[in-house]
């Protein structure tokens, strides 16, 4: 095996590689960053069987060939290589990295036992450019669940619908919903739970178009971009029906300055933090009302004027399901929608008509 590349292209994914290699492992294969020459590739590849990278890049290839390397080691020796040309070449039980002046031999193990990344790609679900992968995704991911305990809530879920396809992300107490017009999508009642990790790491791919692929019978979903192959899961359970969380009939309606929004929750959630994170929202008179007691510090209160369209209400939130909402979207301005204190809120932005967010409340007493 022996191969001649240019390290800049590299450089891009080796935290991808990095992120992935377990610093101590009960199975030390995982430890190894697999490389193997093709006829036509250079590839890189890491798994630590839930999570999987395959990384090809152009090289000129002097001889074919596969083993597996130290991997923390190896990704950082490349890491710390600037701008240039480098060799790596097998000499029996070891392989030799070449650039610049330095040379750097590694123990291998034979490639034999290192798990595949996947048997086939399956169908294509769907391809982005890096811009649209990031406006549909980065406004689901914060939403997910953290209680592995509910492991369908764990993951965004897609479905088609007639001529659409929706991305739904919910821990039980928020919703995101994000549906894209996708003209050749016919109705499918089954849908997919996608790995957030998967879709975390595909929010770092720039440059190239993103596809995605599901592999149902492997129980995988693939991204694709580039050089770079992402591998990870297809989580498990009956997602919730999500439309009936989506409030239709509401009372009060508010457009609010996005930023200057923001600012003021961040204030005033110095004070809420020691309230169990409860904000008091209160509409009245074409504005936000803001308010925190908190028995320990004190009290915090602040204003924002908007547009206020039916009657004056109030709500009362976790204020970091806000902060969390509102640093995920763009638009100059949101809106928020409540029927009552006792039902989930409608936040949407002016930027996305197709964007819905929903946000459980929290029960205080009057």
């Amino acid at each position: 095996m022996e191969v001649d590349f240019l390290t800049e292209n590299l450089t891009e994914y080796l935290s991808l590689l990095g992120k992935i290699i377990p610093t101590h492992s009960q199975i030390p294969i995982l430890s190894s960053v697999l490389l193997e020459v093709t006829p036509t590739d250079f590839i890189l590849s890491a798994t630590d069987l839930e999570f999987g990278v395959r990384i090809s890049i152009p090289c000129k290839i002097a001889g074919v060939g596969g083993v597996l390397v130290p991997g923390r080691q190896f990704v950082e020796i490349l890491s710390s290589l600037t701008h240039e040309k480098a060799k790596i070449k097998q000499e029996k039980d070891q392989v030799v990295l070449t650039a610049g002046s330095g040379s750097f031999k590694f123990q291998v193990l034979p490639r034999d036992e290192f798990p595949r990344l996947y048997e086939e790609k399956g169908d294509k679900m769907g391809e982005y450019s890096p811009a649209h992968f990031q406006n549909i995704f980065s406004k689901l991911i914060f939403a997910v669940s953290q209680d592995e305990s509910r492991p369908h809530l764990t993951g965004i879920y897609v479905v088609k619908r007639e001529g659409e396809v929706d991305y739904v992300a919910t821990d039980g107490y928020r919703l995101s919903l994000k549906r894209v017009k996708d003209a050749s999508a016919t109705q499918d009642a089954a849908g997919m739970i996608i790995s957030p990790r998967l879709i975390g790491e595909g929010l770092s791919l720039k440059g190239q178009n993103i596809f995605l692929y599901i592999h149902k019978t492997g129980n995988q979903a693939i991204l694709e971009s580039g050089g770079a192959l992402l591998v990870g899961r297809l989580i498990e359970g009956a997602y919730p029906d999500y439309e009936k969380v989506v409030p239709k009939e509401l009372k009060t309606s508010i457009k609010l300055d996005r930023e200057e929004l923001l600012r003021l929750l961040k204030v005033t959630s110095v004070f809420a933090r020691e309230n169990a994170n409860i904000i008091n929202c209160n509409v009245t008179l074409g504005a936000l009302h803001l308010q925190v007691d908190s028995s320990s510090l004190g009290e915090a209160e602040s204003k924002i004027d908007g547009e206020q369209v039916g009657d004056d209400n109030h709500i009362a939130f976790n204020v970091k399901f806000l902060l969390d909402f509102l640093r995920s979207v763009d638009g100059k301005t949101v809106t928020l929608q409540i029927s009552s204190p006792f039902e989930p809120a409608l936040f949407t932005t002016d930027d996305d008509p197709d964007f819905f967010h929903v946000i459980m409340p929290v029960r205080v007493q009057e």
